[in-house]
């Protein structure tokens, strides 16, 4: 059973399409994304391994790159020994390392690859990185195993049991700690139901949700206008100061006043619009969504329009609540 409905949000065409019964997946791989906690000596350990293992990727790649080798069994016999001799990794990881190094190299012979300190390493599911528990996994590093807590969403915790093949160890910027793990989901899967909230993204009517509410742009509208007509004088007063040969600094700098304020003013109310849509998901019955939504739309704008569309509520709305979810 489908039902169909149009709700034409100012120059949108919008079409919402409420799918009965497709509660199963057809086979796709996955990445699920688990959060580590580690205590100061288990980061300690993962940060020396990732470093480690990423100053062994580099001088491999300067290996691979001077020998012309880019096969992973000739590479691995010509530089399994020293690699391990020299930065002391572990067997699989000095494996893992060889690959990695040669999936590099393939993209472009011409180039020797470098590797970030803190670029992701790679594990093997099963040998250097175990689960013990529904919270704890067995990480191999270069002191030994550390058995690092980690947490995950209601989302992961349901796909999780097909989780098999490669993990991914991931230092973020902020000094989190991540752990990517490939799922292989087969066909026929369940799919688990949860209540959605459809969210149709446009440029005149921001946004409009699937229970016909929406959030115009008239404000938006007038600010970014206002915005683009002052950004023009500048340009035009910066392009005659060329001409004469100056070199407007003032001019530039009231150009990047305005961009930031500009984009603060996108910032405030992209937020706005996604609070009041998470109220909104909040609110909404269960008994009305008895499937998934999903959406489709087209922009039907001119050219003029199309900076408007950078005024658009973040379509990740809020993590791990199923009422908020958007399918976009």
């Amino acid at each position: 059973m489908r039902r169909t409905a149009s709700i034409p949000p100012g120059n949108i065409s919008c079409h919402l399409t409420l799918a009965y019964n497709t509660n199963t997946i057809i086979g796709m791989k996955l990445t699920l994304q688990l959060q580590l906690l580690p205590d100061i000596a288990q980061a300690d350990a993962l940060r020396t391994t990732v470093e480690r293992f990423n100053e062994a990727a580099t001088w491999l790649a300067g290996v691979a790159f001077r020998e012309h080798c880019a096969n992973k069994v000739a590479l691995q016999k010509l530089t399994y020994y020293e690699l391990r001799e020299r930065f002391g990794l572990p067997a699989d990881t000095a494996i893992r390392c060889i690959a990695q190094v040669v999936e590099a190299y393939k993209r472009d012979k011409t180039i020797c690859p470098t590797f970030r300190p803190h670029a992701a390493v790679p594990f093997s599911m099963g040998k250097n990185i175990g689960f013990k528990s529904p919270d704890r996994v067995s990480i191999s590093t270069l002191d030994g195993r550390v058995i690092v807590p980690y947490i995950m969403g209601t989302y992961q915790q349901e796909r999780f049991g097909f989780a098999h093949g490669q993990a991914d160890l991931v230092l973020r910027r902020d000094g989190k700690w991540f752990l990517l793990v490939t799922v292989d989901v087969p066909d026929g899967t369940p799919l688990p139901i949860t209540d959605c909230i459809g969210v149709a993204l446009g440029v005149v009517t921001m946004a409009t949700t699937s229970d016909a509410e929406t959030h115009t742009g008239e404000t938006v509208e007038i600010c970014r206008t206002r915005y683009a007509r002052r950004r023009q004088r500048l340009q035009r007063a910066a392009h005659l100061s060329h001409l004469h040969g100056k070199r407007p600094k003032n001019i530039r700098r009231a150009l990047q006043r305005t961009s930031r304020r500009e984009a603060a003013f996108r910032r405030d109310v992209n937020h706005g619009i996604s609070q009041r849509l998470v109220a909104s998901a909040t609110d909404t019955n269960n008994a009305d969504y008895n499937g998934a939504l999903n959406i489709r739309y087209r922009a039907l704008v001119s050219a003029p329009e199309v900076a408007g569309a950078a005024f658009q509520p973040r379509q990740r709305l809020a993590g791990g609540t199923p009422a908020t979810s958007c399918l976009l």
